[in-house]
């Protein structure tokens, strides 16, 4: 069986670690994939470890090619409408969570399947993007049993989308921190 490839990019709304995001997935399949016995293709798009899609992975604006996308730790499935799949430039937009860590290997890969679920007509892979924590400088005292205050200098890796934004910080539990 010749296996062809799935040109396919990522791009995410937010890099954040942890941060629930949207996930631009474009991908082409320029000579059309069919399935004969089944009466849908699936496309399954897997993440490097730590990713985590919704259970109902959809963004909005919805592909009207897929009849749903099911998602289950970092993988996601999307089924289509129609037992064929062709086209250059298809979006997605997937709903997921970002590792906390940038994972190691750092792949995406993708592959369709039609009417057998173990073997796959399209594959690629291709490098993720890197997870990107804002710097925290803390300054403050650090003797046990004092009271005194502390200070944070946060470093932004970009701008914030909006003039106004929330930061929320808490403390280990039990460990007798008072923030005000």
């Amino acid at each position: 069986l010749l296996v062809g490839p799935i040109p396919f990019t990522v791009e995410p709304q937010l890099q954040t670690p942890g941060a629930y995001t949207e996930i631009t997935f474009v991908f082409s399949i320029l000579q059309e994939v069919s399935a004969v016995v089944e009466r849908s293709v699936t496309l399954e798009v897997r993440g490097p470890e730590g990713f985590v899609f919704l259970d109902k992975c959809f963004g909005s604006p919805f592909n009207p090619a897929f009849t749903k996308c099911t998602g289950y730790r970092n993988t996601a499935t999307l089924v289509t409408i129609q037992p064929r799949l062709r086209g250059a430039g298809i979006v997605v937009i997937l709903l997921a969570y970002n590792p906390r860590i940038t994972p190691q290997p750092n792949y995406w890969s993708t592959a369709v399947f039609t009417d057998d679920p173990n073997q796959y007509v399209r594959y690629s892979s291709e490098l993720s993007y890197e997870i990107i924590g804002m710097p925290v400088l803390f300054k403050g005292n650090n003797q046990l049993g004092e009271s005194a205050s502390g200070f944070f200098t946060f470093s932004p890796v970009r701008p914030s989308p909006s003039p106004l934004i929330y930061l929320v910080i808490t403390p280990p539990p039990n460990a007798g921190f008072r923030l005000f």
